[in-house]
């Protein structure tokens, strides 16, 4: 009987010790949301920590849509509209997300209104 709890506890342990493991890249991403979303409401804005957070996420690996997207926000924060189209439109590719792609929409329609003026 003793035996079958120490493989099932065994087996707990093993399940637990797989999924709360977490890559580095993954680390740093979150580590890097984090920071952007305390960047992005101070006030005035740091343009300076804004290079220094994109530089970071342009560290990361680029094939996933999340570094991309954030790369779009701290560049639309920029005023730098053209790099962020191009930063979410190459998350869109990655996924399909509805965020992602009304995220693409609104800064395409803004391109747009910016052109005809």
């Amino acid at each position: 009987m003793s035996t079958k709890y120490f493989i099932l506890l065994f087996m707990i342990f093993i399940q637990l010790f797989y999924v709360s493991c977490k890559s580095d890249n993954q680390l740093l991403l979150e580590a890097c949301i984090d920071e952007f979303e305390y960047i992005r409401y101070q006030n005035p804005l740091q343009s300076n920590k804004l290079e220094k957070l994109k530089l970071k996420l342009e560290q990361i690996n680029n094939n996933n849509s999340t570094v991309l997207y954030y790369l779009s926000e701290i560049s639309q924060l920029q005023n730098k509209f053209q790099e962020a189209y191009q930063f979410i439109s190459e998350a869109y590719k990655l996924s399909r997300a509805d965020s992602i792609y009304q995220k693409k929409e609104k800064i395409k329609i803004f391109l747009l209104k910016k052109e005809l003026l």
